[in-house]
């Protein structure tokens, strides 16, 4: 989902605020710090849609200083792999830690003395709806300026909105630790073109079956001696690492695209033997370790025909 996405789907969810009176608020006002700025953290609602939750923290942050102030958001994920961004866009940096990560955005122009400014945190948690509300907790916001952090750092929860019914009693959310991915490929026939060489198109198939946070999903293609990878129609495979088209995976999506081979005309047309396809799950610079790590290998025949 793209940011400008995002912000559409964020605009209709600032007003489910107003039915959660039963829930109090992250945190109140701070009292000011040394410089004098203060900071206020909102709640966090995640709404359904038809791809996962999204939802935003509203982060306010006066600067009651008598100079320009450049606050640091620092931020622990209540879900893993869930931020998105920080709105309007920041610099942000993720930590490497697995499965939630602390972010430290930076919020760009200056804050002006007397200023008050609030920034939205964004969220996405790609799995299935559910017709209960659900909540998930370990978070937290903390904001600093001039290295000072500002007192009101607060603990963050992210509270689900069911599909149907109260957001009262919510059940925990329990995000998977294990990540189901597969591969499947058809075989590919490699035609003769008009100046002697071959092309043709691998029909390969990617599932999921987990809401474990990862990264887009790769192919790696070990392909028959003579025969090359070209890329896909979305892009390039460099050293023949193909990145899945689409980003990261709901759970139960599969999709299917093609990668593009091609061989030079001095291979004799036939069979040029089997190649292989190895799925590599990720998140961050971290592998993801897989539940049925079988089924993500598959191989596949190449087969060159000739057309002149």
């Amino acid at each position: 989902m793209s940011v400008s996405t995002r912000r559409r789907v964020i605009a209709g969810m600032l007003g489910t605020a107003a039915v959660l009176g039963a829930w109090a608020p992250a945190t109140a006002t701070a009292a000011p710090a040394q410089h004098g700025s203060s900071v206020s953290v909102g709640r966090l609602v995640l709404v359904p849609t038809d791809r996962g939750y999204h939802g935003t923290l509203p982060i306010t942050i006066v600067n009651r200083g008598q100079a320009d102030a450049y606050p640091v958001v620092t931020l622990t994920e209540p879900v893993g792999g869930a931020f998105t961004g920080m709105l309007p866009g920041s610099a942000c940096f993720p930590s490497a830690d697995v499965p939630r990560r602390t972010i430290s955005c930076t919020l760009g122009t200056a804050f002006m003395p007397g200023e008050r400014r609030t920034v939205e945190a964004a969220f996405e948690v790609l799995t299935p709806a559910r017709p209960y509300a659900m909540v998930a907790t370990g978070g937290r916001v903390d904001v600093s300026v001039d290295g000072t952090t500002l007192r009101g750092g607060a603990a963050v929860s992210a509270l689900f909105r069911p599909t149907s019914g109260s957001l009262r009693n919510p059940r925990p959310y329990v995000q998977d630790t294990v990540a189901d991915g597969w591969v499947k490929l058809d075989a590919a026939t490699l035609v003769q073109q008009p100046d002697g060489s071959y092309a043709g198109r691998l029909p390969v198939t990617v599932g999921y079956l987990s809401d474990t946070p990862h990264s887009t999903p790769q192919v790696e293609l070990i392909v028959p001696e003579g025969v090359r990878v070209l890329g896909t129609d979305e892009g390039s495979c460099p050293f023949s690492w193909c990145t899945v088209p689409g980003g990261e995976f709901m759970p139960g999506e599969r999709r299917s695209f093609d990668v593009l081979l091609t061989a030079p005309a001095e291979i004799a047309a036939g069979p040029l033997g089997d190649g292989t396809a190895n799925l590599r799950l990720s998140y961050g610079n971290n592998e993801v370790p897989d539940r049925n790590p079988a089924n993500n290998t598959a191989t596949f025949a190449v087969t060159a025909v000739a057309a002149y």
